[in-house]
């Protein structure tokens, strides 16, 4: 029964299946353990959740970059959808690396400084540097033009 199970039952636990499978799959375990703990407080099973607090093993965050096919498949579904502005933000990301939550912070373009280059404004000084966006090879979808 679950009201036995310990915190250091369940600190072996990860330690063994951690001989057996990743960090990261003993952590998503983990997660799921303490899940259940919580359901068992919340429905007078438990007071106390012996999965809370218990460390995590260090994960490596993943990165998966899209292959060039994939970005042209991806930039032909966007220039084919009705959402007029999808093109230019999913474009704006790919060529910046702006995460969502970056892109909706956006003030939008301050200038062209070259005709080859805009220079994207911050607000409060939460955009990368890195956002500096070659304008010509996308062309302005949301002005109806496209290169």
């Amino acid at each position: 029964m679950a009201v036995n199970i310990t915190r250091a039952d369940i600190e072996r636990f990860r330690l063994r299946r951690k001989d057996e499978v990743s960090g990261s799959t003993v952590n998503r375990e983990a997660s799921c353990l303490r899940a259940v703990f919580n359901k068992a407080i919340l429905w007078g099973l438990l007071e106390k959740n012996p999965a809370q607090g218990i460390d995590m093993f260090p994960e490596r965050p993943r990165v998966r970059l899209l292959r060039e096919e994939e970005q042209r498949t991806l930039l032909e579904a966007c220039k084919k959808s009705d959402q007029r502005l999808l093109y230019p933000i999913v474009a704006l990301a790919m060529l910046t690396g702006l995460r969502r939550g970056e892109l909706w912070l956006l003030n939008g373009v301050i200038s062209i400084s070259s005709g080859r280059y805009s220079r994207l404004s911050r607000q409060r000084g939460q955009i990368p540097d890195r956002a500096a966006v070659p304008t010509g090879h996308f062309g302005d979808r949301a002005n109806g033009s496209q290169s």
